[in-house]
């Protein structure tokens, strides 16, 4: 990860290594204007980013690393090592558990602290390629540009906007969009000349790649194949196969760990019909991809809106009339056909097979918005005889207007929803939380929770110092999923959702939905006092943890369930709860 963060720096201060005819040696001063504006905006949108959905099992990973010895083990819930085996080398928790110990905060702090300076990185590593590319100075700082605002206005679930402003800390969204575009760039470097130093340094990159995530890993490299094979196709450049290579040389292993047998492997399908079969199609995994008559399967609709359909497409085009011609349209059409394949559901489960159909949505963070942007409106940079800054600034300004009309064509069709997330955004920057306070989302109503990291402390005190041994913890909406980032010690009635369930414990589907459901009517009130007790029994509860409203924890008579309190900061509460929470009588002085 630092390897790949200098590369992309290095890139910003010397420039790259391929300028345009025209472009000086320093570059004029509204290019590099235009590029802090983009690197402010994309740090300035990822403030304060709500912890949800895997950031819960992301932080609980962390925590693992951060708070028990080094080890694979289970996660949430007590039992054997069952970390599949394809995970085995995903590294990157390990390194933010020793960014967090060191910075003397909790791995969930950290993802808040440190996704504006990865935003910066990602962007300057979309502007290192870029300028690998042959872009100049001022035309690689607007598809910089063009780049955020189109993740701007893509900030619905699924789409590519909200992985890279809200969980670019995660390691699946940080190997797409940060380590994947420095590892092309580097590739590309191979490609103009293979000397030992840049085999080296390339394959270094994809090494740590390699070590962020398999799935982002097996995408991008199917973006690299692609680009290889153009590379030679139209240059019949050897280095090429060089190239290729080291994709393959880094990639095989990752991927031959799909062999080696393992318990979980049960419930990874690589097909909707295989996980319909085993009982496994919850409502989790349908809403991520669209299966039209006939099993065909592509991306869902919500994650691909009509503007984005439309951008691919026309880059696209333009990109497969001009691939013979240049490294750019090249790049692009490799960038773009790995997305296309996903979202067509004819060919869909086809890359199904390779990354699981429920993680194609994650194909279209591969989309190069700006490169594509400046590919569209290089006719209009053709016009100019291209000697000279003046032609080449104005070309440059040509293509950032069109790029930017075309991108802000949701918002000019009555978008309203894009006019919310930008005025949303807006407000994160102007009013952000401050660090000493963490901000989820709770379970169904997806409404914001704030809480202080000093309230999270005693929780995790409490549940730490409460059992010899790992202690079984309940929370309610707002805080259960939360627990295991804040405690790698609790040991969890059910975590996130059933599905969940199944990659972290021995469950069945409908074990797990019914345990999952039950809590769930057992925090909203709406499950009778014995059957609650009998439940919070039947689990071996020790610890119930609420953060707000008590009245269904309340409603259980102390005869069905005694309960103690042993810790209380701002609205966070937790009891001791069972046998074990009668306190033992005091001997006579």
């Amino acid at each position: 990860g630092p390897v790949l963060a200098a590369a992309a720096t290095r890139e910003l201060l010397t420039g790259g290594a391929t300028l345009r005819a025209g472009d000086g040696a320093r570059g004029p001063l509204w290019s590099a204007a235009v590029l802090a504006l983009a690197l402010l905006g994309g740090a300035a949108l990822c403030t304060a980013p709500p912890i949800a959905a895997d950031d819960f099992t992301h932080g609980a990973r962390i925590a693992a690393f951060q708070q028990l010895p080094l080890g694979f083990g289970r996660l949430a819930f007590p039992g054997e090592t069952t970390i599949t085996p394809r995970y085995w080398l995903a590294l990157w928790p390990i390194a933010e558990s020793q960014l967090a110990t060191h910075a003397g905060v909790s791995g969930l702090q950290l993802l808040a602290l440190l996704t504006p300076a990865l935003a910066v990185l990602a962007l300057l590593a979309v502007r290192g390629l870029a300028r690998a590319l042959g872009l100049s100075r001022e035309v690689a700082s607007l598809a910089v540009l063009a780049h955020v605002t189109a993740l701007a206005l893509l900030d619905d679930r699924l789409q590519p906007g909200r992985a890279f402003f809200g969980r670019l800390g995660e390691d699946k969204f940080l190997a797409i969009l940060l380590l994947g575009p420095v590892a092309c760039t580097l590739l590309v470097a191979v490609l103009e000349r293979a000397t030992r130093r840049r085999v080296l340094v390339a394959a270094l990159a994809w090494t740590a790649l390699a070590c962020a995530h398999p799935t982002s890993l097996g995408m991008t490299a199917l973006v690299a194949l692609a680009f290889c094979a153009l590379d030679f196709a139209a240059r019949r450049n050897r280095a090429a196969l060089v190239a290729a290579a080291i994709v393959v040389a880094t990639t095989a292993p990752v991927a031959a760990l799909r062999l080696v047998p393992h318990p979980q492997y049960r419930h990874l399908h690589f097909s909707v019909a295989d996980s319909e079969e085993q009982g496994e199609l919850t409502e989790g995994r349908t809403w991520r991809v669209d299966v039209s008559e006939g099993g065909w399967v592509g991306v869902a609709a919500r994650a691909r809106p009509p503007a984005l359909l439309a951008f691919g497409g026309l880059a696209l085009a333009a990109a497969a009339v001009r691939w013979r011609r240049a490294t750019l349209p090249r790049f692009v059409l490799a960038a773009l056909a790995v997305p296309t394949v996903a979202v067509v559901p004819w060919t869909g489960w086809l890359l199904g097979l390779l990354v699981t159909p429920f993680h194609l949505w994650r194909t279209l963070g591969l989309i190069p918005f700006g490169l594509g942007s400046v590919l569209l409106v290089e006719p209009l940079l053709e016009r100019h005889d291209g000697r000279g800054a003046r032609a080449i600034r104005a070309s440059a300004s040509a293509a950032f207007v069109v790029a930017c009309v075309a991108l802000l064509l949701p918002v000019a069709a009555g978008d309203a929803r894009a006019l919310r997330i930008l005025k949303t955004r807006a407000a994160s920057w102007v009013t952000p939380a401050p660090d000493d306070v963490l901000v989820t989302r709770c379970i169904g109503n997806r409404e914001r929770t704030i809480y202080r990291v000093a309230d999270l402390r005693a929780v995790q005190r409490a549940i730490d110092t409460a059992t010899p041994e790992r202690p079984v913890v309940l929370g309610d909406r707002c805080i259960n999923d939360l627990l295991p980032s804040v405690s790698a010690r609790a040991t969890m009635v059910a975590f996130r959702l059933p599905i969940e369930m199944l990659n972290h414990g021995d469950f069945t589907i409908d074990e797990a939905t019914r345990i999952w459901d039950t809590q769930l009517e057992l925090v909203d009130g709406r499950l009778p006092a014995d059957a609650a007790a009998h439940f919070l029994t039947e689990r071996g509860v020790d610890l119930v943890v609420t953060s707000g409203a008590t009245g269904w924890l309340d409603a259980i008579p102390d005869s069905l369930l005694p309960r103690r309190a042993l810790a209380a900061s701002g609205p966070l509460r937790v009891y001791r709860v069972g046998p074990a929470a009668i306190a033992p009588p005091r001997s006579a002085s």
